[in-house]
């Protein structure tokens, strides 16, 4: 047996809500039978289970209508063990939460050059930006989802593929407010000259120029009150024609929160990473506060 998303606004919402597969609650879906009682206590509270997986036995019961679901390639889900979903993502959607979709994008990763291949971004001894990257954006995501923010982490594991050329379209078929790409940054030669925080916003954008200075001036100040010997003394906010600033349709940065090339900075990515991310999504969370306060 499978089911239909499109069919019923009450699968959609409890399914997003809970925070399984849309936004990353969940690595996928998984049908068993037995559960009516926490199905029907999500579709009644559905804000109460804002982030919160689904229990991992859960099924949709027959109660529930539904008869086909395709994912946006065609292909018909059933009603089985199925470990990973990716196209889950894409298709659903948005939830009726406006304005409150956070996209966290963990920078490299695998397939993220070419399909099947990792890809460790920038290397310092047995240090890889893409495992550095993906556990801060972990960080990230808990710090605001305890804000009430829905997030998706676009890479939640070392093994999802992920090519940089889905990483915008996806944010933008999800229909974020914002988009946030975490990386590392490394300077050729590994000079220890080059050190601290850059985030970068897409030339000409207003927004992103604003959001990006919202994390930046955090994340330098979480990082000045937490982390002994840390200090910077040049601007790092800047214009960068990445692509995934250029390809996103909404308020978007790249956040590179130091250099693998420094020892300082290798210091506190590595043994201050929850520092990091509250200083990322304190950033994003003051930036959405005053943008609200401009519209209303």
């Amino acid at each position: 047996m499978s089911y239909t998303l499109d069919n019923s606004k009450r699968i959609l919402a409890s399914l997003a809500l809970a925070g399984a597969v849309v936004f990353g609650g969940a690595k996928g879906l998984e049908y068993f039978t037995g559960h009516e009682r926490e199905v029907s206590e999500i579709i009644e509270n559905p804000r109460e289970s804002l982030n919160k997986p689904l229990p991992e036995s859960l099924q949709m019961i027959d109660s529930i209508q539904g008869s086909d679901y395709k994912d946006n390639i065609g292909n018909n889900i059933k009603n089985e063990h199925v470990k990973e979903v990716p196209q889950v993502r894409e298709t659903i959607g948005r939830t009726n939460l406006e304005d409150r979709l956070i996209v966290i994008d963990a920078g490299h990763g695998m397939g993220n050059a070419k399909p099947g291949v990792y890809d460790p971004g920038a290397v310092f001894g047995d240090l890889h930006e893409a495992d550095i990257n993906l556990d801060v954006s972990e960080r990230v995501k808990d710090d605001l989802a305890e804000k009430g923010y829905i997030v998706n982490n676009l890479r939640e594991s070392l093994n999802v593929e992920l090519p940089l050329s889905a990483r915008a379209k996806n944010a933008n078929e999800l229909g974020a407010e914002v988009f946030v790409s975490v990386h590392v940054n490394s300077y050729e030669g590994e000079s220890e000259s080059a050190k601290g925080v850059r985030t970068y916003y897409f030339p000409g954008s207003v927004e992103g120029k604003e959001l990006g200075k919202y994390v930046q001036d955090n994340l330098i100040e979480i990082l000045e009150d937490n982390v002994e010997g840390f200090s910077q003394n040049y601007e790092g906010l800047r214009e960068g024609n990445f692509k995934v600033l250029r390809e996103t349709d909404m308020p978007a940065i790249l956040v590179e929160m130091g250099f693998i090339t420094n020892e300082r900075d290798r210091r506190y990515m590595v043994e201050n990473s929850d520092v990091i991310a509250e200083g990322i999504a304190e950033g994003i969370d003051n930036y959405l506060n005053e943008r609200k306060v401009k519209k209303d």
